[in-house]
């Protein structure tokens, strides 16, 4: 298709040819319609190397003017040139926005590569993020990173020393973006921001290590699976307490999707019908489902203040395993109670609404009474079961003494 487009752009160009371009002898023009036959029969889609357009001018001993309309040609065509060699650009008019037939110069990528980094070296890295790098620029620096175009072995970006380092280094700050734009939308999946930007790090420098400049991509365009696989992989390993197989969380992944692509007016789709769409089994869908919910973490911090998610939860305090205690009744307790320090024995009593308190107290409400956080309120509790544990000798002497003193170093601070 953009063999015939490419052809049917220079018939029209050499037949509209008017004034002065009508000198062009029967010879020129035959040599043109020659070369566009032959580009258009080693065009790769809609894309051509440099080396080849080259090659092909060579074979044909064309002059000048003729490359340079073969350039604007390819243009008028939507024929992208992939700039894989170093072209000499030849002196001729600078080409303007306004004139139809201004000549196309061929750009090189190792001097515009060059030209970046001269540019990068009186700024700050982070400055770096925000600037794009243009198409002739990510070829000219994959280039100086591996001259031979041949991909890097796994670790290869750390071998690299001097200008290649440099370049190298260059496409890592320059495509950081990439890895932003992939942190946002895969936020809240057991993994703070800042680790995801982390682990995506990897990923990007694998992209610069096996990015081939010929395929006609973007090296953004290429980056961003290595990225995403990186940053999908460590949310993972790492993105649960209870670490899952990589093939479980992705069957997991699956089943959500399709969840979500089932549901329908809020209601969610049955079991049946999951395992119909997945093509799993009823007792695979129950174990997935029975593994899809994420263990959180309670000293996971909530906002930038400190606060944990432990801290907003009124939970109770764990029960040790029952001890039956025969002929243990109110005085006793009392008498108990009456071994604590003060403070332990009315945190106490006011969270088991014993006397003089006829109410149970939330941590809340106890703290508001002692000027302290319901996290404080928590650990005084514990100290004085743990206490009361001791009085019974369900603990050890060392733990014991331990507890002991503890209770008199709160005891000083109350």
């Amino acid at each position: 298709m953009f063999g015939e487009r490419l052809l049917s752009v220079g018939r029209s160009s050499v037949g509209g040819l008017k004034g002065d371009t009508m000198s062009h002898t029967a010879t020129t023009n035959h040599a043109l319609q020659s070369v566009l036959e032959s580009l258009a029969a080693r065009l790769d889609g809609a894309s051509i190397k440099r080396s080849v357009v080259e090659d092909v001018l060579r074979s044909a001993g064309c002059a000048a003017s003729v490359r340079r309309q073969v350039d604007r040609l390819l243009v008028e065509a939507d024929i992208s040139v992939l700039e894989d060699i170093v072209v000499p650009v030849e002196p001729g008019p600078i080409a303007r926005s306004d004139d139809e037939h201004s000549p196309v110069l061929a750009v090189d990528p190792i001097d515009a590569a060059r030209r970046r980094l001269k540019l990068d070296r009186s700024r700050p890295p982070r400055r770096l993020a925000k600037i794009l790098l243009k198409p002739e620029e990510e070829v000219g620096l994959t280039l100086l990173a591996r001259p031979d175009s041949e991909p890097l072995e796994p670790g290869g970006f750390a071998e690299l020393s001097g200008e290649a380092k440099e370049a190298a280094d260059a496409m890592l700050l320059h495509n950081m973006g990439l890895i932003h734009s992939v942190a946002q939308r895969l936020g809240g999946q057991g993994l703070e921001y800042d680790d995801l930007v982390a682990s995506g790090i990897p990923g990007l420098v694998r992209a610069i290590e096996k990015f081939d400049p010929y395929r006609g991509l973007k090296f953004s365009t290429y980056a961003m699976h290595w990225v995403r696989q990186s940053i999908g992989r460590a949310i993972d390993d790492e993105g649960r307490l209870v670490r899952l197989p990589v093939y479980v969380c992705a069957s997991i992944r699956a089943l959500k999707s399709a969840q979500e692509r089932l549901t329908v007016d809020g209601r969610p789709p049955s079991w049946a019908a999951l395992a119909k769409e997945c093509r799993i089994t009823l007792e695979k869908v129950e174990e997935l489902l029975r593994l899809a919910p994420a263990v959180v973490s309670l000293d996971s911090p909530v906002g930038n203040d400190g606060v944990t998610l432990g801290d907003l939860l009124d939970r109770p305090i764990a029960h040790h395993e029952p001890v039956e205690v025969r002929g243990f009744d109110a005085d006793d307790l009392e008498v108990l109670l009456g071994d604590l320090v003060p403070r332990e024995e009315d945190v106490l009593r006011r969270r088991h609404g014993l006397r003089p308190y006829d109410d149970k107290a939330t941590l809340d409400e106890i703290g508001q009474v002692y000027g302290v956080t319901r996290e404080r309120v928590r650990q005084i509790e514990s100290k004085a079961i743990t206490n009361i544990r001791v009085h019974l000798g369900l603990e050890s002497p060392k733990v014991r003494r331990k507890r002991q003193w503890e209770s008199a170093a709160l005891a000083e601070s109350a």
